[in-house]
C-alpha cells in the first residue's frame, strides 16, 4: 500500500461543515485531503490534480454521488471511489457499488470504521495501477514480438528467394561445367595426356562435391521452411535397397569394399514418399562407404508385425572405425563431422541431419549402434504403412 503521506484524497459533500470535519480528521491521520461541496468543482480538480481516492456523498444537488464517480472514473480509471451515505439510502449506495464504487461508509462517521475501508481501497488502487502497468508492458512486448515475427517472416521470404535463385544461378552453370568435363573424360573431343586426364578428374570431382553441397543446402532450406511436400505411394523396399546398392557399387569397389544386400523373400511394401526414403538410404549407404577404410558395408531389410506397432527397419552396417558415445550425441546435428568419422573425406556435415529430419517427416526415426573399432549400424525405422498407417 502507498505511504499515507503520499495519498491525496478528494472529499466531496454538499454539507460544507461535514466535508471540512472529514478533511480535518483524515489530515490528523497523515493523509493529504482537499474538499469540495460541489461535484462539478471536484471534477475540475480531478482534471488538473492527482488523487488516489474519491470520498463522495451519495445524495447531492446538481451532480449526485453516482454521476460523480462515473465521471471521475472516465478521467482516472485507476481512481478508487467510496460512497458516503446515511442509513436511509443504503440500497442506493449498494447500487453505486454496482456501477463502480468500491465500498460505502455510513454517516455519522466513526474513524474506526473509516480507516479499514481506506486501507482496503488504497490496496485496490495499487493493484489497479500495477495491473495497468503489466497490461501496458504486455502490450508493448506483444507489439515488439509482432514486429520481430514480421522481420523474421521477411527474412524467411528473402532466404527462400535467395535459395530459389541459387538453385538456378549456381546449378545451371555447374551442370554445364560437369557436362563438358565428362565429354573430355570420354575423350569425345580427342585423346588426353595423363596430366590432362588428372586435371579433368579434379574438375569432375570438385564439381560433383560442389553440386552435392548446393543440393544439401537447398534440401536444408526446404526442410526448415516446411516446404518439402510428401507424396505417399506404394514402395517395394527390396527393389529400393537393390537400386541403392547398384548406385553405390562403383564407390564401394573403388575403395575395395564388399557391398551386400540382405532382404527377406516375402515382399516388404511401404506406403511412403519414395524420393525421401531413397535419399535417406542413399545418404546412410554413402556415409558407410565413405567412412569405412576396409571390410564391408551391408544393407539389411526387416519388418515387424505387431499390430499398431508394425514397422519396417532398414539398417546400414559397416566395418569402419566406429563412433564414440560422446560423438554419437551430436552426430545428427547440422554441419557436424565428429572424431575419426569425418577425417579425410569431403562432406558438408549435412547428410545425417537431413536424413534424420526426413525420417521424422515420414513418421519414423534413425537410431545408431556403434562401438569404437567395431563399426557402426544406422537403422531407419518407419511405421508399416501396409498395416494401416500412412504419411
Amino acid at each position: 500500500m502507498q505511504e499515507v503521506s503520499e495519498v491525496n484524497i478528494l472529499v466531496v459533500d454538499d454539507e460544507r461543515a461535514q466535508m471540512q470535519a472529514l478533511c480535518d480528521t483524515l489530515k490528523d491521520q497523515g493523509f493529504h485531503t482537499i474538499g469540495f461541496n460541489s461535484g462539478r468543482l471536484a471534477l475540475d480538480a480531478l482534471r488538473t490534480g492527482h488523487f488516489s481516492l474519491l470520498l463522495t456523498d451519495l445524495m447531492m444537488p446538481e451532480l449526485d454521488g453516482i454521476a460523480l464517480l462515473q465521471a471521475a472514473q472516465q478521467i482516472d480509471p485507476q481512481l478508487v471511489c467510496i460512497i458516503m451515505t446515511g442509513n436511509g439510502t443504503i440500497t442506493t449506495a449498494v447500487e453505486a457499488m454496482r456501477v463502480g464504487a468500491l465500498d460505502y461508509i455510513l454517516k455519522p462517521f466513526k474513524l474506526s470504521a473509516i480507516l479499514p475501508v481506506l486501507t482496503r481501497a488504497l490496496a485496490v488502487r495499487k493493484l489497479r495501477i500495477e495491473n495497468a502497468a503489466l497490461t501496458h508492458s504486455l502490450h508493448e512486448h506483444t507489439l515488439a514480438l509482432e514486429s520481430a515475427n514480421s522481420e523474421l517472416e521477411r527474412a524467411r521470404r528473402a532466404k527462400d528467394h535467395f535459395m530459389a535463385t541459387m538453385s538456378h544461378e549456381l546449378r545451371t552453370p555447374l551442370n554445364a561445367i560437369l557436362g563438358f568435363a565428362e565429354i573430355l573424360q570420354m575423350k569425345l573431343t580427342g585423346p588426353l595426356n595423363p596430366e590432362q586426364e588428372e586435371h579433368v578428374e579434379i574438375i569432375c570431382s570438385s564439381g560433383k562435391h560442389l553440386l552435392s553441397l548446393i543440393n544439401d543446402l537447398l534440401d536444408l532450406a526446404r526442410i526448415e521452411s516446411g516446404k518439402i511436400e510428401l507424396n505417399p505411394e506404394p514402395v517395394m523396399c527390396q527393389a529400393l535397397l537393390k537400386e541403392v546398392a547398384a548406385a553405390m557399387q562403383v564407390l564401394a569397389v573403388g575403395k575395395g569394399l564388399v557391398l551386400d544386400v540382405h532382404v527377406p523373400t516375402s515382399e516388404v511394401r511401404l506406403n511412403t514418399d519414395r524420393r525421401a526414403l531413397f535419399q535417406i538410404v542413399m545418404n546412410l549407404a554413402n556415409n558407410a562407404i565413405k567412412y569405412t577404410p576396409m571390410g564391408s558395408v551391408t544393407l539389411d531389410l526387416s519388418q515387424t508385425a505387431d499390430g499398431s506397432n508394425a514397422a519396417v527397419c532398414i539398417s546400414v552396417s559397416d566395418t569402419g572405425v566406429g563412433i564414440s558415445a560422446q560423438d554419437q550425441a551430436r552426430l545428427f546435428s547440422a554441419f557436424t563431422q565428429v572424431g575419426e568419422h569425418g577425417k579425410g573425406t569431403e562432406s558438408t556435415g549435412l547428410g545425417l541431419y537431413l536424413s534424420g529430419e526426413l525420417a521424422k517427416l515420414l513418421g519414423g526415426r534413425i537410431t545408431l549402434k556403434s562401438e569404437v573399432g567395431c563399426g557402426s549400424t544406422f537403422t531407419l525405422t518407419l511405421p508399416n504403412m501396409a498395416h494401416g498407417h500412412g504419411v
